[in-house]
């Protein structure tokens, strides 16, 4: 049987890098800054997983890519890679992803600085199941 994964999780950690965020940069800051604010994010992230943000979903680390793109690493705990419904994953998965970080005001200042997000998901025996990004340009910016 397929699983399928809710998106009731999302705002926990993602809450923590709005606040991490908040207290670093603030809107039109140069790339420089957004970069290492962006590290410093990250760094501070870090310090707090692995840790489980439901029942079938870990964040494993988050990292910082060009772009500027933050990078949460996850896996999903209770499902192999054959047992992960990609139309489910890509489809209403995907977009209620984008809804609650897009709804999110906290994130403006991210997003008005340029900085994507990528919540990267491993199944728990290894394969990468997929990537989503939540964009500047999916919230409006």
């Amino acid at each position: 049987m397929k699983k399928k994964f809710g998106t009731a999780w999302m705002p926990g950690l993602a809450g923590s890098c709005v606040l991490a965020w908040a207290s670093l940069v603030h809107a039109a800051t140069p790339p420089a800054d957004v970069e290492r604010s962006l590290r410093d994010v990250a760094a501070k992230l870090n310090q707090r997983v692995p840790v489980l943000l439901d029942a079938d979903t870990r964040v494993d680390k988050v990292s910082v890519e060009a772009g500027p793109r933050l990078v949460y690493h996850h896996t999903m705990v209770t499902a192999k890679r054959a047992d992960v419904d990609m139309a489910t994953f890509n489809g209403s998965f995907a977009a209620g992803l984008k809804s609650k970080i897009c709804a999110s005001p906290q994130m403006r200042p991210m997003f008005r600085n340029g900085v994507t997000l990528e919540y990267a998901y491993r199944a728990s025996d290894g394969p990468l199941v997929g990537s989503i990004y939540v964009t500047p340009r999916d919230c409006g910016l």
